[in-house]
This record gives C-alpha cells, structure tokens and sequence, in this order.
C-alpha cells in the first residue's frame, strides 16, 4: 500500500523517478458474510472518517440490504510488516 507518492521529473525519460512511502504487510485474511459483522466493520469506517468533516455523524447508521450483500468485510491479522520510503517524502 501507498501511502504518498510523487513523480519526480528528470530532462531524460531514465532520469525520472518516484518519491514513495510504502507499507507490505503479511497475514491471515478472513472474510466474513454475516450482515452484523459487515455493519460493524462499516460502522467503524464510519466514526473513523466521519469525524473529519463538519458535522459528524453517530451511530447508528443503515446501509441498504442491497450494499451490505455487495460489500465484503475482511479482517486480516497482520503476521509481518515491513516499510520502505524513498525520494524524501
């Protein structure tokens, strides 16, 4: 996963590079179906982003039956985990 990049230009095509930060994480992943567990992994997404922004929202929220069958909820429990950054971002 990226977490910032830039393109960084040069006068020739091979001088080009990218300033990055990056994270590789290993792990078991889990999917779950039920529909309580897919509205608390939204619910958590929800306070998370909510909170930026003017006037917040508050639980409860609701989800229409038709995006919570097309939503996939997984859970992965991180094992290892790695960084890397180059180009001074």
């Amino acid at each position: 996963m990226d977490i910032a990049h830039e393109i960084k230009t040069g006068k020739k095509p091979c001088n080009w590079t990218m300033a990055y930060k990056s994270i590789i994480g290993f792990g078991d992943a889990r999917v779950f179906t039920d529909e309580q567990t897919k509205k608390t992994a939204l619910d958590l997404i929800m306070l998370k982003y909510s909170k930026n922004i003017s006037e917040p929202q508050t639980l409860p929220f609701e989800y229409s039956e038709s995006n919570l069958e097309n939503t996939a909820a997984i859970r992965i429990d991180i094992l290892q985990m790695t960084g890397k950054k180059s180009g001074g971002i």
